[in-house]
């Protein structure tokens, strides 16, 4: 079994005055690429992910190119089109090079707000869907108070919010 492990998380405060640029996300370590991408939080959602996918001895889970937090903190401001755009078109462009998926193992917060992407972790999980296929599994991480309603469903498989911080869970 294939999956493919995604991460995209920020908390937006949407009141701040600066938004969160395609330079903030990028930096010596982001974005990462492969076992860093499985490593990036090892006491967060994918770490507890990993770990349990790890216990299966046909799991191979393959990290996808994904940022990092940004250099602006967890909460900061809007995430720009640009910066959206960047890193979701490269993990779709690697989904689509490396397919067949099994899965895709999203780690997303649930307060993103991106500027001109009306429900960016949705739309994240249907670009997702559209290069995986419809029988992969697609499964997301949500913090407890992510903002996320019922249009990640409808492309997503499932969605979990975690219980415990850190987010080992």
């Amino acid at each position: 079994m294939r999956i493919a492990v995604l991460h995209f998380s920020h908390e937006t405060v949407t009141f701040l005055a600066r938004d969160t640029t395609l330079a903030d996300f990028t930096y010596p370590g982001s974005p990462a690429k492969g076992a860093a991408v499985l490593a990036m939080q090892p006491r967060d959602y994918i770490g507890g992910f990993v770990q349990v996918a790890r216990e299966f001895p046909d799991v191979e889970l393959v990290g996808i190119e994904s940022p990092g937090f940004p250099v602006t903190g967890t909460g900061s401001g809007w995430v720009t089109e640009e910066a959206y755009e960047t890193f979701v078109g490269a993990m779709i462009a690697q989904l689509t090079a490396e397919g067949p998926w099994d899965g895709a193992y999203l780690a997303v917060h649930g307060a993103m707000g991106a500027r001109g992407i009306p429900r960016p972790e949705a739309e994240l999980a249907r670009r997702v869907r559209a290069a995986i296929g419809p029988k992969a599994v697609i499964a997301g991480t949500f913090d407890p108070h992510g903002n996320e309603d019922d249009q990640f469903l409808v492309h997503a498989d499932m969605a979990f919010c975690v219980k415990y911080f850190p987010h080992y869970d």
